[in-house]
């Protein structure tokens, strides 16, 4: 486990990504980095830092979110499908009218979908652990090889939708700012929804359509994210990062705008069953059909970003030296330069050549 989560390719070069977000803060950017890998290049101390957060970090902090989930569970109550608050009738002993009681009744139907969650979970560790690498990466079973770099290295699925909005955004900064808030804006939802109805059954026209394209929106960042990035690619990615923030910074406008009619009397019309038939067809072409019209250029799959047009200048040495400059900070993780003559290095960057020698030049 230790040499599949952090000797791995994807991951060592994954970790590199991570600093280049880090690196992106003004002023303080490259000393965040610094601080962070451990490091002036990835070594065994940043491997042993992340392996650190991902084992004994991350648990704590989870844990810490399921203690403050069932007080605030205990506090405000539960919600249930109807959207009906059931503490306003109470019986004479102080117990909602309209309520059940957790045991029998909700143990028992938790417990059959606890039983088929294990069904599939052993399915996955016993047979297919890999999971046709959306769980394990196939690439990490490698050892990682500096002098190799993949194509295309991309984050797992679950990461891939926030990933695109980071690619969506041309400058560096500001792409670490909305991936960023991407990630934290929907914590934010019980604040922004300001509709009184509770429930998405009896909600307007309108709320359906805006949560039927924000599903659409986040699956198609979800498969871009995976894919090289192309022109069109980028365009769709863009917009759907749009609709995206859009979903959330409009909601406490247009979650208000429910129709009388479309109340909670007019269960009868909207059940849940029609309600999901009726939007899975749309769902489904808001999702497909861009994608198709993006991804039809299925033999360039490696990507078609074109490369800007370099000519080199031997003789610009302020040049050659911001070069190395960044190479030593970015890419000396990855890539050496073994074959390189330390003699024609020193004298094109105009550096002594026991400075070279020191930096490994």
């Amino acid at each position: 486990m230790w040499a599949t989560f952090c000797l791995g390719p994807n991951v060592l070069l994954g970790r590199t990504g991570h600093y280049f977000l880090f690196g992106a803060i003004p002023v303080v950017g490259e000393d965040i980095v610094t601080w962070i890998r451990g490091d002036y290049l990835i070594s065994g101390i940043t491997l042993n830092r992340f392996f650190a957060l991902h084992v004994v970090a991350l648990p704590i902090v989870l844990l810490a979110l399921v203690v403050l989930h069932i007080l605030a569970l205990h506090e405000v109550g539960s919600n249930n499908p109807y959207g009906v608050e059931i503490k306003k009738n109470k019986g004479p002993d102080g117990v909602p009218l309209d309520g059940i009681k957790f045991h029998p009744y909700y143990s028992v139907h938790d417990v059959q979908g606890i039983a088929v969650f294990l069904f599939f979970f052993c399915a996955v560790l016993f047979f297919a652990p890999e999971m046709g690498g959306f769980f394990l990466e196939y690439a990490n079973f490698e050892e990682a090889n500096g002098l190799k770099t993949p194509e295309h290295i991309a984050p797992v699925w679950y990461f891939t939708p926030f990933y695109s909005v980071l690619r969506a955004v041309p400058d560096k900064f500001w792409g670490f700012v909305f991936f960023a808030i991407s990630v934290v804006i929907p914590f934010a939802l019980p604040w922004l929804d300001r509709n009184p109805v509770r429930s998405w059954r009896y909600r307007g026209m309108l709320n359906r359509v805006m949560l039927l394209l924000f599903v659409a929106s986040f699956i198609i960042l979800g498969v871009l994210g995976v894919k090289s990035p192309t022109p069109e690619r980028t365009v769709l990615a863009q917009i759907c990062t749009i609709f995206y923030f859009l979903f959330f910074l409009a909601m406490p406008w247009w979650s208000t705008w429910t129709e009388p009619s479309q109340s909670q009397s007019a269960y009868n019309g909207w059940r849940y069953g029609s309600l999901e038939g009726a939007l899975r067809w749309p769902l489904w072409c808001a999702g497909f059909v861009p994608l198709k019209v993006v991804g039809a250029e299925s033999a360039f799959d490696c990507g078609t970003m074109p490369c800007d047009a370099f000519e080199a200048d031997p003789s610009d040495q302020p040049s050659l030296q911001r070069g190395a400059a960044l190479y030593a900070s970015y890419c000396m993780g990855c890539h050496s330069l073994q074959y390189s003559r330390h003699n024609r290095v020193a004298r094109d960057l105009g550096y002594p050549r026991i400075f070279t020698r020191q930096t490994g030049f």
